[in-house]
């Protein structure tokens, strides 16, 4: 009798299982950089993420240059035309809270920093698109460096 033929049914059935499996798929890290002019001032963005090209999922961070904040983001890049559309929202991440109360009416653990949603539109090297922030929409532009 062969070797293989004295192996245990289960053990042949997870041998031949795990050769099925397909390996993991390294997804690249993006990087884009420009600029974007919210509340009168410009502000410079470094925005990196990954995208999983099964479910176009995308994840990661942006860094406000100017004033050394980081947010978290999170959305969807979808293939269109001769490009991709893109949506994320854009989470402040842990930092100073405020804890205030005036006369009987308080706020608790509120964030300095405000959330937003970033929508564009990357053909090529560049992402043109809107940042609102606070209900306000702001013209961004960002270069892809990496």
């Amino acid at each position: 009798m062969t070797r293989a033929a004295r192996l245990p049914l289960s053990a042949a059935l997870l041998l031949t299982a795990t050769a099925c499996v397909p390996a993991p798929q390294v997804q690249p890290v993006e990087v884009w950089e420009g600029h974007a002019q919210v509340l009168l001032t410009r502000q410079q963005y470094r925005l990196t993420f990954t995208v999983n090209g099964g479910t176009h999922d995308l994840r990661g961070t942006l860094e406000n240059l100017s004033s050394r904040d980081r947010f978290l983001v999170a959305g969807t890049a979808l293939p269109a035309g001769d490009g991709r559309e893109v949506s994320m929202t854009v989470t402040a991440q842990d930092g100073v809270r405020l804890n205030a109360s005036i006369l009987g009416f308080g706020f608790t653990n509120l964030s300095l920093k405000a959330n937003a949603v970033l929508s564009a539109r990357q053909t090529g090297r560049t992402m043109t698109g809107k940042l609102n922030v606070n209900g306000l929409g702001y013209p961004i532009t960002l270069t892809r460096v990496q």
